[in-house]
């Protein structure tokens, strides 16, 4: 809220906290997130008005803390919300679902980088680090081309991943050079559509690079012990 809409806010107070779901920002996982014990919503109204200054409706807000139901995390979120619609203002910040599980290191370092970007609506802060991404992945896998794109097309000879895929990508303006200089108008036009994209893009690159084979060297081990 801007300063200068205090003016129009009505009925400061507060309430009992309504459940609310929610992907937790620390644990990552789906849940209903109940009030923290006996700590209340803040609530407030704050009245629209229209171009000749005229008021309209009312737009009720809620403010509060919620407990991630996940026994295995149970950390505290502050969330603030409409209470007639279903979007969530969440802090931390609500983050893309990621598994981690037999990648490496640096490069699940920069792909979360890319993740909290993309949360906190850093769309070309999140590019850079998609970018990045991809560039640490070709690297640890020892692929040598002149342009991202062509390396993507050799990793995409190296890993079991549709040919599509990797061929689709070249729509992604993030891949060419103009995602790394601020002065592109490519760059600065990248939104959230085209990272959150990019984003499912490389989680199954990720997939196909460091965890598909895992997953199959398990279940070769389990056909071992039948």
């Amino acid at each position: 809220m801007k300063i200068h809409e205090l003016k129009n806010v009505l009925g400061l107070g507060h309430t009992n906290p309504v459940v609310r779901n929610l992907r937790c920002p620390h644990c990552g996982k789906i849940g209903a997130f109940h009030g923290l014990g006996g700590l209340n919503d803040a609530s407030w109204s704050i009245r629209t008005v229209n171009a000749a200054g005229h008021p309209l409706d009312k737009v009720n807000f809620r403010a509060g803390v919620r407990l991630c139901p996940n026994t295995d995390c149970n950390s505290i979120v502050l969330i603030s919300f409409n209470a007639h619609e279903n979007s969530n203002l969440v802090y931390p910040f609500e983050l893309v679902e990621f598994d981690p599980i037999g990648i490496p290191e640096e490069i699940i370092k920069s792909f979360k980088e890319a993740l909290l970007c993309h949360g906190a609506g850093c769309y070309r802060a999140s590019a850079l680090m998609v970018r990045r991404t991809l560039e640490e992945i070709c690297e640890d896998q020892k692929i040598v081309a002149s342009t991202l794109k062509d390396r993507l097309k050799a990793l995409g000879t190296k890993i079991i991943i549709p040919k599509e895929l990797i061929d689709a990508a070249d729509e992604l303006r993030l891949l060419g050079n103009d995602a790394a200089h601020i002065e592109s108008r490519e760059y600065a036009t990248i939104g959230t559509r085209e990272i959150e994209i990019s984003i499912m893009f490389v989680k199954e690159i990720l997939k196909a690079t460091y965890q598909y084979a895992n997953l199959l060297g398990q279940l070769r081990e389990l056909k071992k012990q039948n």
